[in-house]
């Protein structure tokens, strides 16, 4: 018998009540590859669940992939409204706080519905507060807390209404949420920390190319009239910084502004596999996004299967949280090979995606059935080599950027001062 998929998990009971049958709707999606290539197509699914799953058997970006529904029937809500749903759509920030509101009111044992609109109330009109009305009012009109999330749509991520369902499901909804939250709080943690980390310095080097502009126009040149009518002798570092600030220094702007807005856009945006993997080998920054997103992986792989949400699901899930599109496909192809009755230790061995370190605790937790602890340790392990990562980057990258900066100083006021140091005991003569 086939182990049930993500998409089982979302049925509720009235979807599994014998229906008339009726033509499945279609799905128009527009996306990227596992290359970072622009696909968009048509698919048919009983909802958008479905069509998510089926984006991701095809090895489709699912994280972010929108989706608009083509309605044949006239009973079918407007065309319209499915675009809408995809501007309403939450980001990471909005759905970890409408998790950790439903979390704490689980926990509490308090009633969502009630709980969820006194939220509303305090959050306003912006979009998590219409994402909470409408969870509230379908709990109200007797819904449980599975429908009205998959009421939602694409407005949740796939993997948050899978660890809902499955926290519902097993009774520990309070406790899988808190998990939840805490994973992701985590991550805007870590990402935050590393904006901060970055500021000082990339203050410094604005200042420095304003600085390297103004004495380009306005300093520079007022020297290098004055050492030529007085005919000085220039020593050969003067020579350099006269050449260096004329036409030399644009095209050296022009050059490094073009380099980093190239280096953001392969380091920000879907790419080849070949480009995410000379990303994770840059210095420092590289390993710390490799190990940051694998502490997501681990993380979360060690709650869906606490769960005991099935193994290839628990990766299908996992693949849709994931905002690397090449950790995804691996996630994929595990799932596939799990399905096809291949370890799993065996499985993340062959794909790069995945560190040698991990496949021996990975395949001690499956001999000894205790995978989700295992998964749990592994994440540890890479959270504790994100933040050695962490570390070194305050520690080297404000210092570099210091030294770079009192060098540049340096080097320009040695270079004209010292011709008209020697101009000025010449004139006074």
């Amino acid at each position: 018998m086939a182990e049930p998929t993500p998409l089982t998990l979302a049925l509720s009971q009235r979807e599994r009540e014998p229906k008339t049958f009726t033509p499945m709707p279609k799905y128009h999606y527009t996306t990227v590859d596992a290359h970072g290539r622009r696909a968009v197509g048509h698919v048919e699914a009983t909802g958008p669940d479905d069509a998510l799953r089926q984006l991701a058997d095809l090895g489709l970006n699912t994280d972010g992939a929108d989706l608009a529904r083509e309605d044949e029937s006239p009973e079918s809500p407007s065309p319209k409204s499915e675009p809408a749903a995809g501007r309403d759509r939450l980001n990471l920030v909005q759905s970890v706080e409408v998790v950790d509101e439903i979390s704490r009111l689980a926990g509490a044992e308090l009633p969502l519905g009630p709980g969820l609109r006194a939220l509303a109330a305090e959050l306003g009109h912006g979009r998590v507060a219409r994402a909470v009305r409408r969870i509230a009012a379908a709990l109200d009109a007797g819904a449980t807390i599975e429908d009205a999330l998959d009421a939602e749509g694409t407005r949740f991520p796939p993997h948050v209404r899978g660890l809902i369902l499955a926290g519902a499901r097993s009774g520990r909804l309070g406790e899988v949420l808190e998990d939840f939250v805490d994973l992701e709080r985590h991550r805007i943690e870590l990402r935050r920390r590393i904006r901060l980390i970055l500021a000082y310095p990339a203050l410094l080097m604005a200042i420095m190319v304003a600085l390297c502009v103004l004495l380009g126009l306005f300093v520079i040149p007022p020297f290098e009239s004055i050492f030529r009518d007085f005919d000085t002798d220039l020593p050969p570092i003067t020579q350099f910084v006269l050449w260096l600030f004329g036409t030399p220094m644009w095209y050296l702007l022009g050059g490094h502004l073009l380099l980093f807005a190239s280096l953001y856009t392969l380091w920000a945006l879907p790419g080849p596999v070949w480009v995410k993997q000379l990303c994770n080998m840059a210095p420092v920054v590289g390993p710390l996004r490799r190990w940051s997103r694998l502490v997501r992986f681990s993380r979360l792989m060690a709650i869906l299967l606490r769960e005991e949400i099935p193994l290839p699901a628990a990766l299908r899930l996992t693949a849709t949280a994931m905002h690397d599109a090449n950790l995804a496909l691996g996630c994929r192809r595990a799932a596939s090979d799990v399905e096809a009755g291949r370890p799993l230790s065996e499985s993340l061995a062959v794909q790069w995606q995945f560190p040698d370190s991990m496949i021996p605790m990975i395949a001690w937790g499956q001999r000894n059935g205790t995978l989700a602890e295992a998964f749990r340790a592994v994440g540890e392990m890479f959270e504790g080599r994100a933040q050695v990562q962490t570390g070194m980057l305050d520690i080297l990258i404000l210092p570099f950027t210091l030294m770079l900066f009192v060098l540049l100083a340096g080097l320009i006021v040695t270079a004209l001062f010292m011709p008209l140091i020697s101009l000025i005991q010449n004139l006074t003569k």
